[in-house]
């Protein structure tokens, strides 16, 4: 009734409405046209807000819903609102206008200052306050869209009406208001945002809003107020968006840096304050995301515990460490502990089933990171790779670092067959059987990864195995509830009877644990630390005879080979359809193939965490596409 009243004020008031002497009489569908771009461009620009949202704080569906409900229930009230307030001066019309383009344009931007400002809160006062902050500000950015956007097109949607007109202005244009949300939505499909550089579509946005901008003032300036007013703030704002566009990349290596270096901020100032010293974030477009490949500088200490506990930098003195890999900002890999990863995911099940498989399936995005492991192996007659784009391939061959060492040539050996397939279609449309399956995905933080943690996923899976075949997921808080991963304490119980459903009658779980007293790393430690200086006795030479700590430097040093050995855990799921093992002994003959990492008293350590199994919840609590359970 509301509604139906400001409408019928409206109808009251038909004298006041604004009608420039350009479009009396001009056909009606240009002022449609200018509708139709209005809401296309004010749409895109909250679609890419949620998009820069979800990349952020993930849980995509949740951030997509949000801000167009919030986005279209504050449109209708500027809407309403602009029904009632028809204006016969032109400023009614351009200033709201001009300052919508600079709200579209500067939404990215802005979007990532609050985000930066949630962290300076969170760091200070807790999560519960940056969260509120950047809550507030969120809602004042949409706030300022919804209502400038609909008050300006129910201002817009009355120049061509007159009181003789039988139809209403609103009845006459909204099909073409909401024939733009369907372009908006349409090219959000056909050109996904995640592709495209999301700055520089939200400057193009803001760009095409101007031009609409400027073609009124040209083309209606001759009855305007304080035209010169206009075209001055026109300029500048197309100076300033021109600009930016020319260089949005050194825009977006400021926003990358600050989101990936991150620092406490002791003063507000600092928010927007970045280092020198921080390297350049390499950035690749891959489907459906991006692939960022952040260098860093490793604390000293670092080369020498990692060479207490592994072969690599030893046998490769070249091997680039110090890069991180996000898919999506989630990390996916760490080029200075990588092949701790790659040896336990892979050659811990292989001990475990006794001995090599022939056919193996690699499945997921982050999948190929393990193929450099799995081709050492002889006994290996084919290799499938699935669920994988060729973008992700392209960038995985071309570009130089990870070719070198994530990928070391793997890719190009003849046994591998890559199919360029959605793991579900592939499951679906194959029948071949696997005596190994390789699942390596991000965390299910949102629907689209949270599919392949599902029971009809790992049916699929089951389905495609032999009898004797096993499969390994990588999961860290199923039996780690401390470290971040794709489960939480809670879900994992889910997440195990999902399992137990899809047909898996063994489940035993394992984790990179490293031994934390290292007597190679405590000594290394202890020197590089304080020297001579580590020993009660400074003149004690070590190269000559046994020299004895310092007590209190060795805790020191103890502590700190505790917190790097807890840094690299990483948990993973065997899992088979037959009691498949009967045995954990380590099985150095099922492993024909170097190992830099991996070895007997580290096999038995991995296989220490198997608690959790026990049945604690009903067994109809499991994770479904139909029946959906959070895994976070």
């Amino acid at each position: 009734m509301a509604f139906m009243n400001i409408l019928r004020e409206g109808n009251t008031k038909t004298e006041t409405c604004f009608v420039p002497g350009y479009f009396v009489g001009r056909p009606f569908f240009m002022t449609s046209i200018i509708i139709f771009i209005l809401s296309a461009c004010s749409f895109c620009a909250v679609l890419l807000m949620a998009q820069i949202l979800s990349l952020f704080f993930h849980q995509e569906m949740f951030w997509f819903s949000l801000l167009v409900g919030v986005y279209l229930g504050i449109h209708a009230v500027g809407f309403m609102r602009g029904l009632r307030k028809i204006s016969q001066a032109r400023e009614a019309v351009i200033m709201p206008g001009l300052f919508f383009s600079a709200v579209v344009a500067a939404a990215i931007p802005v979007l990532y200052i609050l985000y930066f400002i949630n962290l300076y809160f969170l760091d200070r006062f807790g999560i519960l306050a940056g969260r509120i902050v950047f809550s507030l500000g969120l809602f004042g950015l949409v706030f300022a869209l919804g209502r400038l956007s609909g008050g300006l097109l129910a201002r817009i949607a009355c120049w061509n009406w007159r009181a003789e007109d039988s139809q209403k202005p609103w009845e006459r244009h909204a099909r073409f208001q909401f024939l733009g949300y369907f372009a908006a939505g349409l090219l959000a499909t056909l050109l996904p945002f995640a592709h495209r550089d999301l700055l520089l579509l939200g400057f193009g946005l803001g760009l095409s809003v101007l031009t609409i901008m400027w073609l009124l003032i040209l083309l209606l300036g001759n009855q305007a107020v304080n035209q010169k007013r206009h075209i001055i703030i026109a300029s500048a704002l197309l100076a300033f968006i021109i600009i930016a566009m020319i260089r949005v990349s050194l825009l977006e290596q400021y926003f990358l840096k600050k989101t990936y270096f991150v620092e406490p901020v002791r003063e507000l100032s600092d928010i927007l304050r970045v280092k020198e010293s921080w390297p350049d974030v390499s950035r690749h477009l891959v489907a459906n995301g991006y692939v960022d490949v952040v260098p860093f500088s490793p604390h000293p200490l670092d080369i020498w515990l990692l060479t207490s506990y592994s072969k690599k930098y030893l046998e490769d003195p070249a091997y680039p460490w110090g890069y991180f890999f996000f898919l999506n900002h989630q990390l996916i890999m760490n080029s200075q502990w990588d092949e701790f990863f790659q040896e336990y995911c892979v050659h811990v099940p292989v001990s475990l089933r006794g001995d090599v498989p022939r056919r193996v399936l690699v499945l997921g995005r982050a999948g190929p990171f393990i193929l450099k492991e799995l081709v050492k192996y002889s006994g290996i007659e084919q290799i499938t790779l699935a669920g994988v784009d060729d973008s992700m391939l392209s960038l995985l061959e071309e570009d130089p670092m990870m070719s070198y060492s994530i990928m070391a040539g793997a890719l190009k050996d003849p046994r591998i067959r890559i199919v360029s397939q959605e793991a579900f279609r592939f499951l679906k449309n194959n029948k071949e059987v696997f005596d190994a399956v390789y699942i390596h995905y991000p965390d299910a933080v949102d629907f689209s990864a949270g599919q392949y943690y599902t029971l009809e996923f790992f049916r699929l899976i089951a389905e495609h195995m032999a009898p004797q075949a096993f499969a390994v997921v990588d999961s860290s808080a199923s039996f780690l509830p401390g470290k971040a991963g794709s489960l939480s304490k809670t879900s994992w119980l889910v997440f195990r009877n999902t399992l137990f459903a899809a047909g898996f009658k063994t489940i035993v779980p394992y984790t990179i644990d490293l031994e934390p007293d290292n007597p190679k790393a405590i000594e290394a430690v202890g020197a590089v630390l304080w020297g001579r200086e580590y020993f009660s006795d400074p003149a004690c030479e070590p190269s000559v005879t046994s020299c004895v700590p310092d007590s209190d430097k060795l805790r020191q040093v103890q502590r700190a080979v505790e917190s790097f050995s807890g840094s690299i855990k990483q948990g993973f799921l065997f899992m088979s359809k037959a009691d498949l093992v009967q045995d954990t002994t380590f099985l150095p003959n099922a492993i024909p193939v170097p190992l830099r990492v991996l070895n007997e008293q580290r096999f038995r350590r991995a296989l220490g965490h198997v608690h959790g199994l026990a049945r604690d919840i009903p067994d109809s609590h499991i994770h479904s596409l139909l029946y959906p359970r959070l895994l976070r």
